[in-house]
């Protein structure tokens, strides 16, 4: 049996009962004039939040206390994908009782609106929301509101950004004579203090905790379903020997990056936490059985560990689940000081949510076979915290993003809520301070003019990543510059998601567009060109049959996300929409090098100096070394 399982005798309906006295409870009516603010935070299991709509449960809860105050709900891209297609009234679009769900972007764009520190501090420097009935409409946040906050267990830096601005607002706001402001964060773990670490001494009491207990007849996994043996091997006997109508899925969480381990009879789907959606209904179709090739008897679902569980599998008559102990993740290599892809062992938090995978009732228990490896799901896990984004991949994008807000009244004190590693926070504040993006004396950005308007602009679009979006902001002397590197962000920024195999009629196709005469110089630059070519033939009607055993991707989903992000760039950057097939000539050689140019400003810190060193007799080897840190790339790991 699974360490995570239920702590007491209760079912649902314990849990919504319960969930109705911790709302009442948390939402009683002020009794002093320092009490017109409260936090919480809830711990909501995996098990409810996959079995119930817990969106509609908490606004039933809210409900019976508050008749009318709004109800805002803020919550990751993929969750509020979720919301869309919940039947609940008022989710998707304004309704009377004022309950509205949004992304954390969307949230941080009203906060920033909303915010006008010119004004003065406190609550002087918020919008005053004269008329509360359409504050949507205006968005102008009430000051009677309750907000719920959905936190990302990643920390991504636009949740994290979010959440800060939510509790300054709060904090400000409730000093108003009249307000009345609830402020109740949730998460599927628990002993999660980030709150009231943030809150720390701005709110009069401390944070109020609550949670809901996992229903006594839930188990994550079961001891039947545990098989310790070999699980490629084991799955593709299951595969071979079930019957015709049978339909296996097959889950590997965390992703198995290898390839031609199933069978050709297995279709390869994915669930990755960076995925675009442009529908919920194309995220839940992940998990049900749509196939209609007789040939086909199992879907393998490769499943990113921070990926939120949407619902249980539909349709499919088996069940496996691989259960990894490590994934690929990008992270701050303290060796190397360099941000490095690698291979990261799960925490015992992440091995305890992954788990949640095993649990699908649709699938009868004989049926199911959770592959664990020898050691079990008792194994504990080797580290003990997160590598969340904000400390590590978008360190850099979440320090400026701070700087820029007019809320954060003690900055360095929020920072050390979120980068807990003071040699990571200080190494990134050094880098910032040596490209010109900050400066110390405290700490603050060092952009002006347009190219802090352009920087703010694409950051939030590229991943928080201050690099990419650093050499866009970097002045240009020409449109055409702009346009290039514009494009060039965003296929670095969405080529992460993919890979290419390159194989020779490939690189032998001559490379389409503007820098097609840098292909010779790196593998950037033809790796740039092959996209260009493939997008050309697969979006301007260009003949693509021959590419398609070259190029290992899928072609729409990849497409797709690149254009979704052109687009988002050129609505940032207020130009025309820019199509390939208009780059009948190559760039100038001058215009060539400024590119050149701006990429070495913006990734300074990733200089490598290569060289000749004597090996052995008579002998000599290639030497890298990054020059910043002196670092050998052997090294990194």
């Amino acid at each position: 049996m699974s360490d995570y399982s239920s702590e007491s005798s209760v079912d649902a309906a314990d849990n919504f009962d319960r969930l109705d006295a911790i709302v009442e409870e948390f939402s009683k009516k002020p009794t002093t004039s320092t009490d017109r603010v409260k936090f919480g935070h809830l711990t909501i299991p995996v098990c409810l939040s996959v079995g119930h709509n817990m969106i509609q449960e908490l606004t039933n809860s809210i409900r019976l206390t508050y008749d009318s105050i709004p109800i805002i709900f803020v919550l990751s891209p993929i969750e509020h994908r979720l919301a869309e297609v919940a039947d609940v009234q008022g989710l998707s679009v304004i309704s009377r009782d004022e309950t509205k769900t949004l992304t954390y972007e969307i949230f941080l764009r009203i906060l920033e609106f909303n915010n006008q520190p010119l004004e003065g501090d406190g609550p002087e420097a918020w919008l005053d929301d004269s008329d509360p009935g359409d504050w949507v409409d205006r968005s102008v946040l009430p000051e009677k509101a309750f907000v719920v906050f959905s936190l990302d267990p990643n920390l991504s830096a636009g949740c994290s950004l979010a959440l800060i601005g939510l509790t300054e607002w709060a904090c400000d706001v409730s000093q108003r004579t009249g307000s009345h402001i609830r402020v109740l964060t949730t998460s599927g773990y628990f002993g999660n203090s980030l709150l009231s670490d943030l809150v720390g001494d701005r709110a009069s009491f401390p944070v109020a905790h609550y949670y809901l207990t996992i229903p006594t007849q839930i188990d994550a996994v079961l001891e039947e379903s545990i098989d310790r043996g070999n699980a490629i091997a084991r799955i593709n006997h299951h595969l071979e020997n079930s019957s015709a109508d049978s339909r296996h899925a097959i889950i590997l969480v965390p992703p198995i990056e290898q390839d031609d381990i199933l069978p050709d009879s297995v279709q390869t789907r994915s669930l990755r936490a960076r995925q675009t959606y442009d529908s919920a209904f194309r995220l839940i179709d992940t998990l049900i059985w749509t196939v209609q090739d007789p040939h086909i008897n199992g879907v393998a679902i490769q499943i990113s560990p921070d990926h939120p569980m949407p619902t249980v599998i539909q349709g499919f008559t088996h069940l496996h689940v691989v259960l990894g102990d490590a994934c690929v993740r990008t992270i701050f290599d303290p060796t190397s000081r360099q941000i490095v892809q690698t291979n990261v062992a799960l925490t015992q938090e992440e091995r305890n949510m992954v788990q949640w995978w095993c649990y699908q009732p649709t699938v009868d228990l004989e049926n199911t076979h959770v592959y664990t490896g020898v050691a079990g799901i008792d194994q504990p896990g080797t580290i003990s915290r997160r590598h969340v984004h904000v400390e590590h991949v978008q360190a850099g994008g979440f320090i400026t993003s701070l700087y820029t807000k007019g809320w954060c009244k003690d900055t360095d004190r929020v920072l050390r809520c979120f980068i807990r590693s003071p040699e990571i926070l200080l190494e990134t504040q050094n880098r910032l301070r040596l490209q010109g993006i900050i400066q110390p004396g405290p700490w603050r950005l060092d952009l002006w003019g347009p190219k802090v308007v352009l920087f703010k602009g694409v950051l939030p679009h590229l991943g928080y990543d201050h690099s990419l979006s650093f050499f866009v902001a970097i002045e240009s002397s020409s449109t055409e510059v702009r346009v290039f590197k514009a494009l060039l962000a965003a296929f670095l920024f969405v080529g992460r998601e993919w890979n290419l195999e390159c194989k020779q009629e490939l690189l032998d196709v001559e490379c389409q567009g503007w820098g097609k005469s840098l292909v010779p110089t790196g593998d950037l630059w033809l790796a740039f060109g092959i996209w260009k070519t493939h997008n050309m033939a697969s979006v301007e009607s260009f003949d693509c049959n021959k590419y398609a055993e070259s190029v290992c991707l899928d072609k729409k989903q990849i497409l797709e996300s690149l254009s979704h992000r052109c687009a988002q760039d050129d609505q940032a950057l207020k130009r025309p929409p820019h199509y390939i097939s208009d780059e009948t000539e190559d760039l100038p050689e001058p215009q060539l090098r400024e590119i050149q140019q701006h990429l070495l400003h913006a990734y300074i810190h990733q200089l490598v100096c290569s060289r000749l060193v004597p090996h052995g007799v008579d002998m000599v080897q290639l030497e890298h070394t990054v020059l910043s840190t002196s670092t050998k790339l052997n090294a990194i790991t």
